[in-house]
């Protein structure tokens, strides 16, 4: 198959180098780079999404062992609704872990490394 023949009708993505930050590039890459930024998902994608729903209250006391004193000691005085205490979970889980949607299906500790491993690719 060939591109010039119009049978490819796909991007494929290769590597994760900072092109712009590279200080010692060799060829200019015209016409064969495309930068395309790619921002973290937002609240209102997180709400929205179709992602495992955060279990109500109710759920919680009825399926984690455990002292449901301590359980009730960590919820708000005010209880809301199902979609409100939707919005509230996705808001927190973004000031937790962000927005990166890879970390979505992953456990809490799995999200540590991965952001671990993020910071000591890109930021030292």
């Amino acid at each position: 198959f060939a591109y010039d023949q119009g049978t490819i009708n796909f991007s494929v993505l290769l590597g994760s180098s900072q092109i712009v930050m590279l200080q010692r590039i060799r060829e200019t890459l015209a016409g064969r780079v495309f930068m395309y930024e790619l921002w973290p998902l937002m609240l209102s994608e997180l709400v929205g999404g179709e992602h495992p729903s955060p279990l109500t209250l109710l759920a919680r006391l009825c399926e984690e062992e455990g002292d449901a004193d301590a359980l009730l000691s960590d919820q708000p005085p005010v209880l809301l609704g199902e979609e409100a205490y939707r919005r509230a979970f996705w808001f927190d889980y973004g000031l937790r872990w962000g927005g990166m949607p890879g970390l979505l299906e992953l456990t809490d500790s799995d999200r540590r490394d991965w952001l671990a491993s993020y910071a000591n690719t890109y930021l030292e």
